[in-house]
């Protein structure tokens, strides 16, 4: 696929040809893209993003498939996960003749950063904690213990434990 091809071609005519290239993988529409490891599905989002973008993340999700990625336990387990994920999404896009932009790229990226310092930054005196437990972080300046949700698709709440 060249550049000028990814500029006509539609949604549905690349997840077909994805889905004769990887027939490994189950592709389903969802409310958002993700990998799951345990049926072997990419769930991908047909909203609100354009064909290239949208591209992007079928690459990307893909590449966590290539990859075997299953769950996280600990926050830099995941950028480390979805770092590796890129970097075989940008393999997989080459052999199509695509490339993705290093900027689509970094920005996914630190959207995972600002949601894990978010749920690290200490509900009591607002510096970074240390992370626990898969939900877990304690504060090393006041001491204060806290819990987050397991979910990166909800919003970010901590709830203080002592």
């Amino acid at each position: 696929m060249d550049a000028t091809r990814t500029q006509k071609i539609t949604k549905s005519k690349f997840l077909a040809e994805i889905q004769s290239c990887f027939p490994a993988y189950t592709f389903t529409r969802g409310n958002q893209f993700s990998w799951d490891p345990n049926t072997k599905t990419i769930t991908y989002s047909v909203k609100s993003e354009g064909t290239e973008l949208f591209m992007y993340r079928i690459f990307h999700e893909i590449g966590h498939a290539n990859l075997m990625h299953k769950e996280f336990k600990h926050d830099l387990e995941l950028v480390k996960i979805e770092r590796e994920a890129w970097v075989e999404a940008k393999e997989i896009a080459n052999t199509f003749s695509i490339d993705i932009p290093d900027e689509n790229i970094e920005s996914s990226i630190d959207s995972y950063r600002d949601w894990l310092y978010a749920r690290s930054l200490c509900p009591n005196c607002q510096q970074c904690g240390i992370q626990t437990s898969e939900t877990s972080y304690s504060c090393v300046f006041c001491k204060q213990n806290w819990k987050v949700s397991a979910s990166r698709m909800c919003r970010v709440s901590r709830r203080k434990i002592n």
